[in-house]
């Protein structure tokens, strides 16, 4: 079901560059449906220059952060999000830090953080 992926490549990973992003694609026929966005700075400001350009989110295209800023579900069009859980990461960082102040020494190795996806209203239902 999944169609012909363009990877469309900015230099830069702020609110602006994703901004700039949105208001200098060019759409055609053949164009994505969705914008999937490495961080929820740019999702939120590709959500400002597809808006400002008539664009509409999710109707003419989806969107979907990652990192899972709160704040992004109280925009405009409320972002879809994915991203580690921030209370996980808060907790493994207080753990952490307890170990710390107890002069324990930290256990060497990766922690997994398993993603969460938040749905909120930036995407609709792959079209045919």
């Amino acid at each position: 079901m999944f169609r012909e992926i363009l990877i469309q490549s900015f230099i830069g990973l702020a609110w602006e560059d994703g901004y700039q992003a949105a208001q200098s694609y060019s759409f055609h026929s053949g164009s994505p449906t969705a914008f999937i966005s490495c961080n929820n700075l740019l999702a939120r400001g590709a959500l400002r220059g597809f808006l400002e350009r008539g664009i509409r989110v999710p109707d003419d295209l989806s969107l979907i952060g990652y990192d899972d800023l709160p704040e992004l579900a109280h925009v405009e069009v409320p972002i879809t999000t994915v991203g580690p859980s921030l209370q996980e990461i808060a907790r493994l960082s207080a753990e952490m830090i307890v170990q710390l102040t107890k002069d324990q020494e930290l256990e060497a190795g990766t922690r997994l953080i398993q993603p969460v996806l938040h749905e909120r209203k930036s995407v609709a239902r792959v079209r045919d």
